[in-house]
């Protein structure tokens, strides 16, 4: 009696348990017109439902042409308003039903009137405005995007944007309504988005600001000497980074290797014994999946253990499904860490170094700036190798300048798995077992580096010999002329 009674406690407190992690879970609503703007391609919905993983909720998502769920069931609703449309009355029965929402853009007039609230004034599109307020932060904003921009007589304003002259409010709340005049990732609006999120979802997060440093673009056609300088003068500023590694390269229709560059694979054997992450990367090529496995054996097969994954030219994020088979973690080119499961996103979100633009450094310190308004930022840049080092050091001066901590990929919880292989974090230590042979040339490459030497040595041989016949008979020449002259 006493061990069934013990069972049954045992399963209320497991009941007791389930319930309360399942009400701590956030569940979020996307209400949709469209995932993108008319005229845009760029997917802010999809963005949108991706980050979200960010908060550790629950998404959900409709068309708002759709029978609504029942809104009372999420603790927020999000209108995606990319579309100037007649919204049917149903609809806004049901949203206004809400707990809490958020509206994007456009519609909000109609949602106004519905509800009986006449204190905004919808003035619609404006352009002109060069900085967004927030939190105190100044975030930099282009003059020629818009602002859908809506005027409340009452509501407090979280966030202005401005031109040269007036403040005018970008984000406002009132009451549950929580209104954005404009939603994308690829300006600085998807900054103070994110951020607010935490306030509005009531998610306690840590703050920190990290910088996550890689030296990208290492391939067999790299110069080994190029990249002990390069990582020289990072090692100078005590900073933890990482390399990204493409042990592949095919041009002109053929495909080189890393053993085709002996000197470079000799330093990416040292940086492997030392305390420098290696990342993998692999160009995108059709049957990507077994590409990104190849790549990972042979550098395996040069005792090379990546620890994590950097696409590079891949044409769509649905193939991020291919590197997640083998590598937990991922860096892609999203605005915040993000997680799909079992698999770790980090972000490569402050552009790419451009050779042909001279002020590229300050521009990617600017946008180091404005990620400062991102409680949780971490700030992902990819150095390519051929940068100047001196732009390196201004770029990594800047960052400590504005208070960066640099994030160490080798204290992460990375795993790489396939079917030869097994790298792993295991209590702050790299962990290997592999079944991968090392990597030794063919017969055939062993009698061709005999032929080239011996081709060497008879050359040299032949050189030397034809260069003491000239001064022979150059020598000789000067004597029979010195003799003729006594004569």
């Amino acid at each position: 009696m006493m061990y069934k009674f013990k069972i049954i406690l045992i399963f209320l407190i497991l009941i007791i348990l389930t319930l309360s992690f399942a009400e701590e879970t956030k569940r979020v609503l996307v209400i949709y017109d469209s995932f993108s703007r008319i005229g845009e391609d760029y997917p802010i919905g999809n963005q949108l439902e991706e980050y979200l993983s960010h908060y550790g909720v629950y998404v959900g998502s409709v068309n708002s042409e759709e029978l609504l769920p029942d809104v009372t069931q999420y603790d927020l609703v999000i209108y995606l308003g990319f579309q100037e449309k007649l919204l049917k009355r149903d609809f806004l029965k049901e949203i206004s039903k809400s707990k809490k929402i958020v509206w994007i853009e456009e519609n909000i007039d109609q949602f106004a009137k519905y509800i009986g609230c006449s204190e905004f004034k919808d003035v619609g599109k404006r352009y002109g405005f060069i900085e967004l307020s927030y939190k105190g932060y100044k975030l930099s904003f282009d003059p020629q995007t818009f602002i859908h921009i809506v005027l409340p007589k009452k509501a407090n304003v979280l966030s202005y944007v401005s031109d040269d002259l007036n403040n005018f409010p970008y984000v406002f709340r009132v009451d549950n309504l929580y209104y954005f005049g404009r939603l994308d990732f690829r300006d600085s609006t998807g900054i103070v988005f994110l951020d607010l999120l935490h306030d509005i979802l009531g998610i306690k997060y840590p703050s920190f600001k990290k910088a996550l440093i890689i030296i990208d673009e290492i391939n067999p056609f790299t110069d080994a000497s190029l990249l002990q300088g390069k990582l020289q003068t990072v090692c100078c500023h005590q900073i933890p980074y990482s390399i990204v590694v493409y042990p592949t390269v095919k041009k002109d229709g053929k495909l080189y290797y890393l053993s085709d560059n002996e000197k470079l694979s000799k330093v990416l054997l040292e940086i492997e014994n030392s305390n420098i992450g290696i990342i993998q990367g692999s160009y995108y090529e059709k049957n990507y999946d077994s590409k990104i496995n190849s790549d990972l054996n042979l550098l395996a097969s040069y005792g090379i253990h990546p620890i994590a994954f950097k696409f590079y030219g891949v044409p769509y994020k649905e193939r991020y499904i291919d590197a997640a088979k083998f590598f937990r973690i991922l860096l892609g080119d999203d605005l915040v860490f993000t997680k799909r499961l079992y698999t770790l996103i980090y972000p490569i979100n402050a552009g790419f170094y451009n050779p042909k633009d001279p002020k590229n450094v300050n521009l990617i310190l600017r946008k180091a700036k404005d990620f400062l308004a991102l409680r949780d930022a971490i700030l992902g840049i990819s150095i390519p190798i051929y940068l100047d080092r001196e732009d390196i050091e201004r770029l990594i001066l800047g960052l400590k300048d504005l208070g960066y901590d640099f994030l160490d990929l080798l204290k992460e919880p990375y795993h790489v798995e396939n079917n030869n292989l097994i790298i792993m974090n295991k209590n702050g230590k790299k962990v290997v077992v592999s079944n991968v042979l090392p990597y030794s040339k063919s017969r055939l490459e062993r009698f061709f580096e005999k032929f080239v030497e011996y081709l060497r040595i008879i050359l040299i041989f032949v050189v030397t010999s034809f260069i003491v016949i000239i001064l022979y008979l150059v020598f000789s020449r000067i004597r029979l002329y010195e003799r003729g002259k006594r004569q």
